[in-house]
């Protein structure tokens, strides 16, 4: 006879070990529809129980078919002969089922006492892999790179940190095909970027979280012409959260030392974030793509220094005011006597605890009046000949008075999260589908020696020099003369980049009036 995994439920959600003879057999109570926010997708969570307690699971696609197509539903009951249990973003245990088998047509709920059947397991479940995992020798990723001629093709287990990672993304040409990369750095320093397609890339997308540690089996080295050497995952592969961060040793740099850092080197530095500014959108050099951009400002008791975020981290920034960061391989860069850095590939960025005895020193520091200190200082202006003369690809510090708009057309409907303009329902690339208004507009400034320029100001520039959204002025009887009405004439301290059609600005410093 056949009797429910009574406890089941119980040591999933604690984490705890599971019987690697024992196959989880339980009853669907609940069936749920769920789509994705940010892609749309829709996907399917089971609602378990063992008879006494209950658990949530995740459906693969495999398993999502079958309870698309009624094998699997409410009130069946159901024999787990594969499934992956790790950790959610929210930290709640959860379980992805990869293969099921149905063992009872649709019943009334019942409780563990009800014989409907037991089983001796044939297949290794997740936790028997886990022991398996860890006890797998480690790579370190400075040894893949240091040999990827002859370690491309073969399979690795890592430990590592993620830290960025993609959203789900699908292919415009494909209604399936789908994936999602993520940067990898480990206590050698060393940095990869891994990547996962379809069936894998819907299981874990939701499972694997920026800024944790997880060891990583069955991945391989791929060394691509165009984009480098990384490392892709496949539906075998395994991702198990560890509790340990990976001990990547830090040689802490204060921001007064930074200032003598030579321009293109990396630092890590740990310091109070002062300010944290809106997301920019600025068109790329190399392809002329928009990014997203966002400026943070971070300081401790020797100076204030500027940290440009870029992407998704730009966009997914939640850092607040007076939180204290810890950065690591940031980039220098100096432009007109000016120090800055970068966040970009192989950078990595934490919070640390109030409890950490550096964070609580600069805590200490900023309560006591320690960040009451002005901004970075400005670079000098220059006049728009002069920023001319330097040549395409150069950026400076302009004033200049705005006197027209060329554009005829300064808004347009774009994605929410990634701000590409939207034809359809659905953003083409990340597949969001909630839009809204953004501005963009070409207009004509004039300086002090009274040179005219074309001067491209994207949405959160226009927002910080008259006030108002793209939502706002979209209801207009005519968003064109609203935006003159509350743009001409405006006087502003801006700094630009020198493109091949004119100006591109990059930041409002000041708006005059």
């Amino acid at each position: 006879m056949w009797t429910l995994s009574t406890g089941m439920c119980e040591l999933l959600n604690s984490f705890r070990e599971v019987d690697e003879e024992i196959i989880p057999i339980l009853q669907v109570v609940e069936i749920v529809l769920q789509r994705d926010s940010q892609t749309g997708v829709k996907r399917f969570r089971l609602k378990l129980s063992d008879g006494v307690s209950t658990t949530m699971a995740l459906c693969n696609d495999h398993v999502g078919d079958d309870v698309f197509n009624n094998i699997i539903e409410s009130g069946c009951i159901i024999q787990i002969d594969e499934f992956i249990a790790t950790e959610a973003r929210n930290g709640q245990a959860i379980m992805v089922l990869t293969s099921t088998s149905l063992v009872s047509p649709p019943i009334s709920r019942i409780d563990s006492t009800m014989q409907v059947g037991s089983a001796v397991r044939t297949k290794h479940n997740s936790n028997s892999r886990r022991q398996q995992q860890q006890q797998q020798e480690v790579t370190l990723l400075s040894e893949i790179l240091q040999n990827i001629d002859e370690t491309a093709g073969n399979k690795y287990t890592i430990k590592g940190t993620i830290t960025n990672r993609s959203d789900l993304k699908y292919w415009a040409s494909s209604d399936t095909g789908c994936y999602f990369w993520f940067d990898i750095i480990d206590s050698s320093l060393a940095t990869i970027r891994g990547v996962l397609f379809r069936d894998a890339a819907q299981t874990w997308t939701e499972l694997l979280t920026r800024n944790e540690t997880y060891l990583m089996t069955n991945c391989f080295v791929k060394n691509d012409n165009a984009h480098g050497p990384g490392l892709h995952f496949s539906r075998n592969s395994q991702f198990t959260k560890v509790s340990e961060r990976v001990d990547i040793p830090v040689q802490i740099s204060t921001i007064g030392e930074i200032e003598s850092r030579q321009e293109g080197t990396y630092v890590n530095m740990v310091g109070v974030v002062q300010k944290v500014l809106h997301v920019d959108m600025v068109r790329t050099r190399a392809t002329g793509e928009e990014i997203a951009k966002r400026v943070i400002v971070l300081s401790d008791q020797t100076g204030i220094v500027e940290v440009t975020l870029w992407g998704q981290i730009a966009t997914s920034c939640e850092l607040q005011t007076k939180q204290v960061l810890l950065g690591k391989q940031l980039k220098v860069h100096r432009f007109s006597g000016r120090t800055s850095l970068s966040y970009v590939r192989n950078s990595c960025m934490t919070i640390l605890p109030e409890t950490d005895p550096v964070a609580k020193n600069l805590i200490n520091w900023s309560n006591n009046g320690g960040t009451d200190m002005p901004d970075p200082p400005l670079e000098p202006q220059i006049s728009f000949t002069g920023l001319k003369e330097l040549g395409t690809g150069f950026e400076g510090r302009l004033f200049g008075t705005i006197t027209d708009i060329k554009s005829n057309s300064i808004i347009y409907k774009g994605c929410s999260r990634c701000r590409k303009k939207m034809n359809s329902p659905q953003c083409e690339k990340c597949g969001d589908t909630a839009p809204r208004w953004y501005f963009i507009a070409d207009v004509i400034v004039v300086d002090n020696s009274s040179v005219k320029e074309s001067l491209v100001l994207y949405d959160q520039a226009i927002c910080q020099i008259t006030g108002l959204t793209a939502d706002q002025v979209s209801t207009a009887p005519s968003p064109l003369q609203e935006l003159k009405h509350s743009i001409l004439n405006k006087q502003i301290d801006f700094n630009a980049r020198r493109t091949v059609e004119g100006l591109q600005c990059t930041r409002i410093n000041e708006v005059m009036k």
